[in-house]
């Protein structure tokens, strides 16, 4: 009876191995299975008459089934369907090449490239009971990372293939980074004095293939017994020499999908009126049409997604995804914790006051902070900041947790967050995708809170 309890073991033990290599062979199609969140059918093609027939293909079967999916094989040339998942197949010599792809848009969301699988191990008994061979669990790679200390702090930054654009309160830059440090390549200095950076981006606006920058600062006009007010200026800038497309247009930039958007301030609330189209007549950027945007929503409150849905991302309120005319959609209900990006200063109508009646106690603005990036990259993916980091108490406390980027998994009828390039002990200030072909990160981080202290350049790459 002992015998064969051992070999009922044995063979848990190696058909549990055997689903755990299929995992670590088929890594990204395995993460990509455990985050979906939408209808769980998955169509198979490429895998041949008899799918059971490749040791390759029936761990990637196992892993469809054993989270519950209903797989059925087709052609490779037939129709995907309308839901749920489709993978791809390709056998090119003794190796197997599986792409994951939404179904709804064949957006990609793994590709794995694997070897010959090794010959199946042939079962036996275990010499004695108290001797079993040991298992070694596989190694997960590090992130790559590298971190560069600035002299400086800048508050916005984008990648741009293997430069970085940086936003600082009194310019913005076009670097390169050799031997660990920033070389300026070019500079646009800000028009207006005092100035404070609050927005930056960048795309292809008109389709050239070269990019154009979108860059926003506040003039902080202050009164003796009036306080501050903060009206925002901003410029369409030419790549690479960042000359200026456009005059002064006076509101909020934003580039999303390679459009300019633009909105203006109020006289008594830092967003008012909707959102306007920033187009090109005679070499000039220019204000132009309203588009459509979300009922409520002021510029960085929104960000379009494929299909022609939105994330509705207004600071204080739930995260979730909804149509233009607004009405209930899938709710994130993690906890992306508290941000709180550069501020716009909006004098009060009718001033308060805190105790007495002296113009001294008179409060004449109040300070509206803007919310961190929303970035979709080109397969449809969401990415924000995730603030996990804390400052601490005042006087006697030390800064302690982690800042990371997360991606929001964008499921059917739920929403998840991960986090894919792990964490840092800073707080991050802003992010950028990487866009030279390789799959990664560069955060703009800082020691303090405010985005004041010692500044740092981290890149990461899975």
């Amino acid at each position: 009876m002992r015998r064969i309890t051992l070999v009922c073991c044995t063979v848990v033990a190696l058909a549990w191995a055997a689903s755990a290599a299929g995992a670590q062979a088929w890594e990204g199609v395995s993460k990509a299975l455990n985050a979906w969140q939408g209808e769980k059918t998955a169509v198979i093609r490429g895998a041949g008459a008899d799918p059971l027939a490749e040791p390759r293909v029936r761990e990637l079967l196992r892993l469809f089934t054993q989270r519950g999916f209903v797989v059925v094989p087709a052609p490779s040339a037939g129709q995907g369907p309308g839901r749920g998942l489709i993978l791809d197949l390709r056998r090119e010599g003794e190796s197997w090449v599986a792409s994951l792809r939404r179904a709804s848009d064949g957006a990609f969301l793994a590709v794995d490239e694997v070897g010959p699988s090794a010959p199946a191990a042939t079962p036996s008994l275990p010499r004695s009971p108290r001797t079993p061979a040991p298992q070694a669990s596989p190694r997960v790679p590090a992130p790559r990372a590298q971190t560069i200390e600035l002299r400086e702090a800048p508050q916005r930054l984008v990648a741009m293939g293997d430069e970085i654009v940086l936003l600082y309160d009194d310019r913005v830059v076009r670097a390169e980074v050799v031997d660990g440090a920033l070389r300026e390549l070019a500079r646009f200095p800000a028009p207006v004095r005092p100035s404070r950076a609050l927005w930056l981006d960048a795309g292809d606006l008109n389709g050239d293939g070269s990019p154009e920058v979108a860059v926003t600062w506040a003039e902080d006009v202050q009164q003796v017994y009036e306080g501050t007010d903060s009206w925002p200026h901003s410029w369409i800038l030419a790549w690479p020499d960042l000359t200026p497309r456009s005059q002064d247009l006076s509101g909020y930039l934003r580039i999303v999908q390679d459009r300019a958007l633009l909105q203006r301030r109020g006289r008594f609330s830092a967003f008012e009126g909707g959102v306007l189209s920033v187009t090109e007549k005679a070499g000039q950027w220019q204000p132009g049409a309203a588009v459509p945007w979300p009922r409520g929503h002021a510029l960085y409150d929104a960000t379009p997604l494929p299909g022609g849905a939105w994330l509705s991302h207004r600071t204080g309120q739930r995260w979730r995804r909804t149509a233009t005319e607004g009405g209930n959609g899938p709710v994130l209900l993690a906890d992306l914790g508290r941000f709180r990006g550069p501020a716009v200063a909006v004098r009060l109508e009718s001033p308060e006051f805190r105790s007495g009646f002296e113009k001294e106690d008179r409060v004449t603005e109040r300070w509206i902070p803007l919310p961190r990036r929303v970035v979709v990259s080109p397969d449809g993916e969401v990415y924000t900041i995730r603030r996990g980091r804390t400052p601490g108490l005042p006087l006697v406390g030390r800064p302690s947790g982690s800042d990371a980027v997360a991606r929001i998994r964008l499921g059917r009828d739920a929403m998840g967050v991960e986090e894919p390039f792990g964490t840092v002990e800073l707080f991050l200030v802003d992010f950028s995708l990487k866009t030279d072909g390789r799959p990664g990160v560069l955060l703009l981080g800082n020691e303090r809170e405010d985005g004041q202290g010692t500044a740092y350049l981290r890149m990461l790459r899975p």
